[in-house]
């Protein structure tokens, strides 16, 4: 079910519907849905977003895909790969990984990889833990911080009730809810406690309505 077909999100954006901001936010992101996507893909892929744009991060992702995944077909003339397992990743030299454009996150990505082989269970089973379990637990991680600990926990372990904080939500929260002053942390603290358990939710349709509408720019 990786298009979150069975989740209810009507429920979801009616208890998130309590001022204009959000309204307005939901209805121009109406289709917005965050996918089940897997634990290790997601959070090699959050490494390499740290101080990264995201053609380079489409490009680092296209690259180690290529060179340590499994070839799955030719699509109107493109040829598509799987994301590189743990296992591959690991036994990888760091020089192949620097070869991808991963930068300093190259002896990371393959320190990671070492680590989820012996790990992998606990990985998987960070979705019944408590949110500051699960989040000190992935920052034990190097290239893991807060940011991007708080997206993976979202994004593919179901944490719902966190808020990511990155430049453009940083943008749009500081325009239309908390002071130009604001810390991140602050603004984390201060969304999950108008969100609640679908605070998640409201950081896509908010990432999107700002990114789109170039606000805060």
């Amino acid at each position: 079910n990786y298009f979150d077909f069975d989740t209810d999100y009507e429920t979801i954006k009616n208890t998130l519907n309590t001022d204009e901001i959000m309204a307005e936010a939901i209805k121009f992101g109406e289709g917005i849905r965050i996918l089940n996507q897997e634990e290790w893909e997601t959070m090699v892929s959050f490494m390499i977003s740290a101080n990264n744009r995201i053609p380079m991060i489409k490009k680092v992702i296209e690259n180690l895909s290529v060179s340590f995944g499994d070839y799955i077909g030719n699509y109107r003339g493109k040829e598509y790969f799987s994301f590189p397992t743990a296992e591959r990743l690991s036994a990888a030299p760091v020089e192949r990984i620097l070869e991808c454009k991963a930068g300093f996150r190259a002896p990371r990505i393959k320190e990671a990889a070492t680590r989820f082989l012996y790990e992998k269970d606990k990985i998987y089973n960070i979705k019944n833990m408590s949110y500051d379990e699960g989040l000190a637990y992935l920052k034990t991680y190097k290239g893991i911080g807060d940011k991007v600990a708080n997206c993976i926990l979202l994004f593919s372990m179901k944490h719902f009730d966190t808020f990511p904080v990155d430049v453009w939500v940083r943008r749009v929260m500081q325009t239309l809810y908390v002071s130009k002053e604001t810390k991140d942390a602050d603004i984390r603290k201060f969304a999950e406690n108008k969100f609640g358990k679908y605070s998640g939710f409201a950081q896509q349709y908010l990432f999107f309505y700002a990114r789109e509408n170039g606000i805060g720019k």
